[in-house]
């Protein structure tokens, strides 16, 4: 699980989990997975259908939240907010490669942190090693 990164104490993101990482989330205490991945994306070993049935078969709760960045509006945070802010954590959340799951993350993080543009930098910065941190300079300014 070396490619899953903990953007807070309650949030863990990744890219495509694979069956056995799936399976392992459970026993390392995770209560909730969130997916962001859009039904029939290319690349997708687990439909998001099944993928539910595997993290409910396991006891955890299951959030399909499909998302595009390019479409994505201020009507789509508010909405992830109010379903972030009722599920039980820790979360795991993800999409193809992290970018999206860390994009609603930490746009939630920073606004319950009331965060400028600079402090999500500063606070992003240990994320480099992950390739979704490509995205956060542009979402921040």
């Amino acid at each position: 699980m070396e490619k899953f990164v903990k953007v807070t104490d309650e949030c863990t993101i990744a890219g495509q989990p694979s069956m056995q990482d799936l399976s392992e989330l459970e026993t390392k205490g995770y209560k909730t997975v969130i997916n962001f991945r859009e039904n029939g994306e290319g690349n997708q070993p687990i439909s998001p259908q099944e993928e539910e049935r595997i993290v409910k078969d396991l006891g955890m709760e299951y959030i399909h939240f499909p998302m595009n960045l390019k479409t994505l509006t201020m009507d789509d945070i508010i909405r992830f907010d109010k379903i972030y802010s009722g599920l039980q954590q820790p979360v795991f959340a993800h999409c193809q490669r992290g970018v999206r799951a860390a994009v609603l993350l930490l746009i939630n993080y920073a606004e319950k942190a009331n965060m400028n543009g600079e402090e999500i930098l500063n606070y992003a910065d240990k994320f480099k090693k992950h390739r979704c941190w490509r995205c956060y300079p542009q979402i921040c300014r």
